[in-house]
This record gives structure tokens, sequence and C-alpha cells, in this order.
């Protein structure tokens, strides 16, 4: 909702009024409930009082004038100018109104809307710039920065870190940790000064590394399925001029858990007229029905596919056309529905980073989190198995509780 905020000075008191309200009922799942109707009747109340004390004065000045001036043409001047204000009043009157009760009701969507979810905890990490991507094993969790991977346990102590072997600065998610607990991530793999490989290795608790999957294409993103174990990575060949990226070939590949290839899919539909990537970014798969989730900057959508690799729906956000919808990580609860996280851009505020919960068709259910954090993009979101959601900013991951209705 486009909101445009009132600070003017008659209205600096109702506004900061408001705020206050927001602000006191923020602790309180109960008062949230019952908070939007409560704030618009008190915005109505004093626009209504406010306006009667305005039209008061406004009548008080009109008598004035009218005692003033005797003539015939004078009485009839005024009584035009008279209606001629008492319209302009009633308009302006309305639209503060309407403009009073949008502020409440922005507000409102932002602390209402969170009452599904309940704030844990924090988890500060050392060594972190900016979390790209979160995996969870077990009661310890995987996060990668730009060129880190890191075992953190819950209080954010360092149980493992391994250095420069990520493939660069892209936000993507570009590792995973398997049915059994085992890191599954991409590496790049030098061979001359100017060629390398890329590879998706498996570290294993032993903390043996084995090669499963490599290729002379840029390995995006990739996902170890919890359903049967297989891995399905995005794979790109790319086309770079002048800071531009255009992915020619954007495909997704099952692999079964030794890496071997099991299944391509690249095209939307079997006459290989329209591709269905432009540049993936994160990827994953919905645990109850199987589905491959893609998150893809390049199309700004996020893509889904039934198990099979037959396209069901892309999801856009649903903003206006002034709005632009960057979809980021993308993950599923244990009852299939959707958690995305993307960053709108718009006209209202220049960065909104959001958390919106979708079902497994890519309904709306509602908006989660919304951080107005401007040169600041989070990317990396979690959920494990009982509902714990996880999102990293910068070098902290916020840990929150996931309500299972509705």
């Amino acid at each position: 909702m486009n909101v445009a905020c009132p600070h003017n000075g008659e209205n600096d008191q109702l506004y900061d009024f408001c705020l206050f309200t927001v602000l006191l009922t923020e602790g309180s799942v109960m008062i949230k409930d019952l908070f939007p109707f409560v704030c618009i009747e008190i915005i109505l109340s004093f626009s209504r009082i406010r306006y009667r004390k305005k039209m008061i004065r406004v009548c008080r000045n009109e008598n004035r004038k009218c005692h003033k001036s005797m003539d015939t043409t004078n009485q009839l001047e005024t009584t035009r100018e008279r209606e001629r204000e008492r319209e302009r009043e009633s308009e302006s009157e309305r639209e503060r109104e309407i403009t009073f009760v949008s502020v409440c009701l922005y507000f409102t969507d932002m602390i209402s809307m969170p009452s599904l979810l309940s704030k844990r905890s924090k988890i500060y990490l050392c060594n972190v710039q900016n979390i790209r991507h979160i995996a969870m094993s077990g009661n310890t969790i995987w996060v990668s920065d730009y060129h880190l991977l890191q075992q953190v346990d819950e209080k954010g102590k360092v149980i493992r870190e391994m250095k420069d072997i990520l493939p660069g600065i892209r936000n993507s998610g570009i590792h995973s940790v398997t049915l059994s607990g085992d890191l599954i991530y991409i590496e790049n793999e030098w061979r001359f000064i100017i060629e390398r490989k890329h590879c998706v290795k498996n570290l294993k608790t032993d903390g043996s590394r084995v090669t499963l999957y490599s290729t002379d294409m840029e390995l995006e993103c990739l996902y170890s399925s919890h359903i049967n174990g297989d891995i399905l990575i995005v794979v790109t060949e790319v086309f770079n001029s002048f800071h531009l990226r255009i992915a020619e070939i954007a495909k997704v590949i099952r692999c079964d858990s030794t890496g071997k290839k099991i299944q391509e899919i690249e095209f939307k539909h079997q006459d290989q007229t329209e591709r269905l990537y432009g540049d993936p970014r994160y990827i994953t798969e919905n645990q109850t029905n199987g589905d491959i989730l893609v998150s893809d900057l390049g199309k700004d959508a996020l893509v889904v596919l039934d198990k099979s690799g037959r396209h069901r729906f892309d999801y856009r956000g649903g903003f206006s056309a002034a709005e632009k919808f960057r979809p980021r990580a993308v993950c599923t609860d244990a009852r299939g529905r959707i958690l995305l996280l993307h960053r709108k851009n718009g006209t209202y505020r220049n960065n909104e980073n959001c958390i919106s919960l979708l079902d497994q068709d890519g309904n709306f259910i509602s908006r989660l989190l919304e951080y107005g954090i401007d040169n600041c993009d989070f990317s990396a979101l979690c959920v494990d198995d009982e509902n714990n959601m996880y999102f990293g900013l910068k070098n902290v991951i916020h840990v929150y509780k996931l309500s299972d209705s509705p």
C-alpha cells in the first residue's frame, strides 16, 4: 500500500498518537487482532471532532461578515463563498480521514501480520560480513558468506570453517545438507590459470570430501532432496558484457545421491520454444508434493515445476507495474507452505525486503516480515523440521517460530 504519510503541522499530534499506539501494541498478540479496528475508530473520532470545531469557526466568521455587510449583492457573494468554503473544507476533511486511516492500516499491516511469528533468538556470527545462504543440519547451521563456509551451533560458536572455496560474490544457494547430515556445496577447481572446473562436492561427517558432479558450465545453486536423496543442481551458460549477465542456457539437472545424472529440465513446453529460466539463484523442493521451486532474478518470478518437471506456475508477487518484484531465497515448511524472501522496489519506499507466505499452489497467505533497510539486501532463509524460521541479515541470524495456522 502506497501511503503518503502526513507530516504537516496540524496533523503531527494525531500522527504521533497513531505511531505511539502502534508501538505500545507491538508486544501483544491479542491486542494486535483488535488493533486495526480500534485504531481506525480513534482516527475517525478525532477527525469528526476536528471537523466540527472547524465548521463552528467557519460559521462564526461568516456571521461576522454578514453583520458587517448590508448590501444584497455582497450578501449573495458571501453566501456563494460560504458554500464554496464548506465544500472545500468537507473535501479536505475527507482526504485527511482517508490519509489517516491509510497510515493506520499501513502500520497495522506491518505489526498484525507477524502474529504468525514469535521471535525466539538471535545468533551472532564471527568472520561473516553478509550471510547469503543458510542450511540446517540437526542442531547446527551451515552458513555461506562471499568466500566462506561456516558451521555453527545454536549460540553461534564455530564448529567448522572452510575458506576461499566458493564461486564468488553472487547471492545464491550454493550449499545444502543431505538426509544423512552431510554437506554438499559448489566449489571451483582451477586446472590452469585461465581454466576452471565447477564441481559439486560432498563433505562427509568424518571430514573427507568427494566430488559428485563436475562441468565446464556455471553452477548457480543446488538442493539435496529430503524425499529421496536426489540432488537438484541449477546449471547455466552465461554471456557477460558491460556488467550485464545474460543466461544463454539455464536448466535444472537432477542427479542421484552419487552424482549420476537422471534428468534435465530446461524448457517450459515439449516443443522447446520457451525457456523456463533467465537468471536462477535459489532452488528448493517441496517435501509434501515434490514440487521444484526456483527463484529467478532474470524473470523476476518464482518458477514452480511438479516433480516430473512440468511447469505449474510462476509467482510474480502481485505488485503494481511501478514496483519490481525481486525474488531471493525460497524454502518450504512441514505443511508444504512456501516461504519466499524477496525485495520490492517501488515509489513509496525505495527498498523493502519482505518475507511472504504462500500456499503450495502459489496463493498469497500473509506477509510475515517486512524490513525497509536501504543498501542492505538479505538473501538467506531457512525453515527447520520444527517450523523454526531462520533468516540472515548481515552477520546475524534471526530465529522465529512459525505458527501452524492458517
